[in-house]
C-alpha cells in the first residue's frame, strides 16, 4: 500500500472557518480579530507534585495576566506558558482561584504582549455560531466550530453550553462570536456537574472581565504556596484497582506505565515506512480519580521523506463510568494529503465523534475503550499474566465494536535499546543495549492477527511486532522503576 494511501486510510476529516467581518473602513474584519484571539491563546505546561498536565489559556492584557480552568491549574507546582509565537515563560504564580466557576487567574512577566477583543457575552443568543480556540500541548492552534446550545445557570452560576465539545487540551481556551471577538472561555464545569465534563462549557466573558477589574494591583501568590481544597489527593501507596467490566480476569495498576516513552520504526512493503514515538503519564483529576494520558506522534515517510505527521493524544479517567477522549490530528508535509482533525468521546454507555465538524453520537457497549487504550490495558495486567484476555474497542468511524483476543506464549530474553543519559528517545538518541525477560504473544481480531513482544513484569508495554507486510522495530525505551 502506497504511504499516502497509508494516511488516508486514518484521515476521517478535514475542518476549516469561514469568517465574515465589518465592510465598514478602519473596523476589525472577523478574520482580523479572530487571528487577535489565535495570537493570544496560549499552551499551558502544569507540572504538580505526582505528575504533569496541559492545556490552553488566553491572554487578557499586554501585561501578561492570563485565564485558564481552575481545574487544569489545581494542585500546580510549576507552570509553563508557550505563547503562539513559540517564546516561553514561566508564570510568576496565582491571582485568583475560583472552583466554582472553573476560572483561574495567572501572570507571566512581559510587556506589549498579544491580547484578545473581548465582546459582550450578555449579547449572545442561543443558535448563535461560535468558535472554540485551543493550542494543545503546543501543537499548533486548532479551531472548532460549532453553535450555542443554551445558556443555563447552575449554583448560581451562568454557563454558556456548545453544541460540539472544544478539542481536548483546548480548556482554559477562547470561545469567539463570528467577529473573532472573545464571548467565552473553555472549561470541564462546575465541580460535580453532570452535565459537565466534555469540554463543551464556557464561562461567559463578562464575568471573567469582573474578576480582572478586582486583581488590580494584587501579587501573585507562588504557585508553592497555593492551598488547593479542591485539588484531588495524592496517590496511595496501594495498587488502584479498575473498576471497569474489561474481561481480563485480573486487577489493573495503571501507575507503572508513568513516564514510558516507546520509539519505534515500523517498515512496510518496499520504501514506505513510519518513525512512531509513544509517551505515558498519569495524573489526577480533582475529585480524586486516575487519569491516564497516552501521548503519541507518527511521522509517514516514503524513503527519506517525511510525508504527513500525525498527533495522537488520549486521556482516560477510571472511576464507576470510565471516561475516554481521543483526539488525532494529520498534519500533511507533502502534497495530495489533506489536514485533519477528529474527537471520539466515551462516556457512560454513549459515544461521541466529531469530525469535520460534524458530531454522531451512539451506544458504546459496556466495558468498551478506545483502540489506543489497548496497549495500556495489556501493560496494567498483573505479572502472572494469564493465558489470554479479552477487551472490546470501539472503531467510531466505523460506527462498530471489536473484541480482540490477546494470548499470551512462552517467555525467553531480549535485548533492548535505552538511552546512554536521561529520559527521552527519538531518532538521533545514543543507546545501550540490556537484556530483559519478555513474553511472546498474539493479538487477534476477526481479520487480523499480530504477533507482538511485551516486557514480563508490569507495565507490559508492547516491545515489538509484525504483520502481514509490516515488522515494528523498537529503537529506543525509558520504563522508569524497571529498566535502569
Amino acid at each position: 500500500m502506497a504511504a499516502w494511501a497509508l494516511v488516508a486510510s486514518l484521515i476521517t476529516a478535514t475542518s476549516a472557518f469561514a469568517h465574515g467581518g465589518d465592510p465598514r473602513p478602519g473596523a476589525d474584519s472577523g478574520f482580523t480579530a479572530l487571528a487577535r484571539a489565535s495570537a493570544a491563546t496560549v499552551t499551558l505546561e502544569v507540572q504538580s507534585a505526582c505528575c504533569g498536565t496541559s492545556g490552553s489559556g488566553l491572554l487578557l492584557t499586554h501585561t501578561g495576566l492570563i485565564a485558564t480552568s481552575a481545574q487544569l491549574i489545581a494542585g500546580a507546582q510549576r507552570v509553563r506558558v508557550r505563547l503562539s509565537t513559540g517564546e516561553v515563560f514561566d508564570a510568576l504564580g496565582m491571582l485568583s482561584y475560583e472552583p466554582r466557576l472553573d476560572l483561574a487567574l495567572i501572570l507571566i512577566p512581559g510587556a506589549g504582549l498579544p491580547s484578545a477583543p473581548l465582546a459582550d457575552s450578555d449579547s449572545l443568543v442561543v443558535g448563535q455560531r461560535l468558535r472554540a480556540i485551543g493550542m494543545p500541548y503546543g501543537l499548533g492552534t486548532i479551531v472548532t466550530d460549532g453553535l450555542l446550545r443554551e445558556v443555563r445557570t447552575e449554583g448560581g452560576v451562568p454557563w454558556l453550553r456548545l453544541s460540539a465539545p472544544a478539542a481536548p487540551g483546548s480548556n482554559g481556551g477562547p470561545i469567539v462570536d463570528e467577529r473573532g471577538a472573545v464571548v467565552g472561555l473553555v472549561v470541564v464545569g462546575p465541580p460535580g456537574s453532570v452535565w459537565g465534563g466534555r469540554l463543551d462549557m464556557a464561562i461567559p466573558i463578562n464575568g471573567v472581565r469582573g474578576e480582572v477589574g478586582r486583581l488590580a494591583g494584587k501579587t501573585p501568590i507562588p504557585f508553592g504556596e497555593m492551598e488547593y481544597a479542591d485539588a484531588a489527593p495524592t496517590p496511595s501507596g496501594e495498587p488502584w484497582l479498575d473498576e471497569s467490566p474489561i474481561d481480563v480476569g485480573a486487577d489493573l495498576d495503571f501507575r507503572p506505565l508513568n513516564g514510558v516513552v516507546l520509539y519505534f520504526e515500523e517498515r512496510y512493503a518496499g520504501p514506505h515506512s513510519i518513525r512512531d514515538s509513544t509517551g505515558y503519564g498519569v495524573f489526577l483529576m480533582p475529585d480524586g480519580r486516575l487519569g491516564l494520558e497516552r501521548r503519541n506522534t507518527r511521522d509517514w515517510r516514503d524513503q527519506s521523506a517525511s510525508l504527513a505527521e500525525q498527533a495522537l493524544r488520549t486521556t482516560y479517567i477510571f472511576g464507576e463510568s470510565n471516561q475516554s477522549v481521543s483526539a488525532g490530528t494529520t498534519s500533511p508535509r507533502a502534497d495530495g494529503i489533506p489536514a485533519d482533525a477528529w474527537e471520539l468521546r466515551i462516556e457512560g454507555g454513549r459515544y461521541w465523534y466529531n469530525a469535520a465538524g460534524r458530531v454522531r453520537e451512539g451506544d458504546a457497549s459496556p466495558g468498551v475503550v478506545p483502540r489506543e487504550m489497548l496497549s495500556a490495558i495489556l501493560a496494567a495486567l498483573p505479572d502472572s499474566l494469564p493465558a489470554e484476555v479479552h477487551v472490546s474497542v470501539l472503531d467510531a468511524a466505523a460506527d462498530t465494536s471489536q473484541d480482540v483476543t490477546v494470548r499470551f506464549g512462552r517467555r525467553e530474553s531480549r535485548s533492548i535499546p535505552v538511552p546512554w543519559v536521561g529520559s527521552t528517545c527519538g531518532a538521533d538518541v545514543p543507546t545501550r543495549s540490556i537484556a530483559v525477560d519478555v513474553v511472546q504473544a498474539t493479538r487477534q481480531t476477526e481479520t487480523d492477527m499480530v504477533s507482538v513482544v511485551v516486557l514480563a513484569r508490569r507495565p507490559h508495554v508492547i516491545l515489538g511486532g509484525a504483520a502481514a507486510g509490516m515488522t515494528s522495530h523498537l529503537k529506543c525505551v525509558v520504563i522508569p522503576g524497571v529498566v535502569p
